[in-house]
């Protein structure tokens, strides 16, 4: 029920609502605290959301897949305002193994931000997870081209064809006179 509420009080833009609510109950579960990081990304709220998640992991909660998606979405939420650091931080604090997609948000804001340094870093950690989807691979080909890391761009496209991988390609439709 907490949860729920929390959840409509976002929604419907009311986020100190959803703040008290989360506050209020005493003994919290998983969708709880799931529910109140949903709240903190919706309205940009990343201080909060970073304590969130230090609070989760002092009360002892174990983060699931869901968490773990919330992860990626801080880091991305990090990354596309320009906070790279502290998108760094947050991964390197977190108490899961990044994944591909919470590295391939950290790659994202990179590129956005025009930090091919970190991105090329960033595509070196990539690779350690062993196989990884077509876009990723693309991602870190174009981080480490941007970095002037010619030789390992190549690499990470041969990756992909050696793999029988293929990037789908992206499609847009506009219609006119309408």
């Amino acid at each position: 029920m907490g949860s729920s509420l929390v959840s409509l009080y976002s929604k419907c833009g009311v986020i100190e609502g959803a703040y008290r609510v989360f506050d209020e109950i005493p003994v919290k579960n998983l969708g709880m605290w799931n529910a109140m990081l949903i709240a903190c990304a919706q309205h940009v709220h990343t201080d909060k959301a970073l304590d969130l998640f230090k609070q989760m992991g002092s009360a002892g909660m174990k983060p699931n897949f869901i968490t773990e998606q919330h992860y990626a979405s801080l880091v991305d939420l990090l990354g596309r305002a320009g906070k790279l650091e502290e998108a760094v931080k947050i991964i390197e604090e977190m108490p899961i193994e990044p994944t591909e997609s919470i590295w391939g948000a950290l790659l994202t804001g990179c590129r956005i931000h025009g930090d091919t340094e970190l991105a090329a870093s960033v595509a070196d950690r990539v690779f350690e997870l062993g196989p990884v989807s077509p876009g990723l691979h693309v991602l870190m080909s174009n981080a480490y081209a941007a970095a002037g890391r010619f030789e390992e761009a190549a690499k990470a496209r041969k990756m992909l064809r050696d793999r029988g991988m293929k990037k789908e390609t992206g499609l847009s439709w506009v219609e006119e006179g309408k």
